[in-house]
């Protein structure tokens, strides 16, 4: 089965959980296409599944992805796709945060777009010190010590359960392969 993953990233978070489901799904024997809608618009019309993967940033996704879900949405809807978001949020080290702000922005975004996926996940995503200028990693470490967050901006820090992105790769495997077999 030819599965497309579509993502936005501001610091690479989502291209990196995008990369380890297209792992998965690869060892799963399934054809994957990762593509990062910031620099390539690509048609899903051409897949048999798609996951779209997105970081939310001041309670919104990137524009490119609420962009490309808008033009596609009767095909994402035709088809099994999936829709995970990344965000600091989820980690709850953020003011407002928690998974219900970060459930919030999902909620939204889907109610926009008319989009079902069959299933949309929360994950929590890093903090990038060190790709961040020298006054964001300041304002940044202010903001997460008030909400218990890691400051240390020597080093980056990884929010992200890699074992919940793991189980939805395999999620989205298991029903691209019953989806080839009812094909058949």
């Amino acid at each position: 089965m030819r599965v497309l993953i579509a993502y936005g990233t501001n610091e690479g978070q989502t291209a990196s959980i995008a990369e380890r489901i297209a792992g998965r799904l690869r060892d799963g024997a399934h054809e994957v296409v990762v593509t990062d809608l910031g620099t390539e618009a690509i048609d899903p019309d051409g897949f048999d599944g798609v996951v779209v993967g997105a970081s939310i940033h001041a309670g919104r996704f990137q524009g490119e992805v609420a962009r490309w879900v808008g033009k596609h949405v009767e095909v994402l809807n035709a088809r099994p796709s999936w829709f995970f978001s990344v965000s600091l949020s989820e980690a709850g080290v953020l003011p407002g945060g928690g998974h219900e702000a970060a459930q919030a922005v999902i909620d939204a975004f889907l109610g926009s777009t008319e989009w079902s996926p069959w299933e949309a996940v929360s994950l929590a995503g890093a903090i990038r010190y060190r790709a961040y200028n020298w006054p964001m990693r300041r304002l940044v470490r202010l903001v997460v010590k008030r909400y218990g967050g890691e400051i240390d901006i020597s080093r980056d820090h990884d929010y992200t359960d890699w074992a919940a992105v793991e189980k939805l790769a395999e999620r989205v495997g298991e029903a691209m392969k019953g989806a080839g077999a009812a094909a058949r």
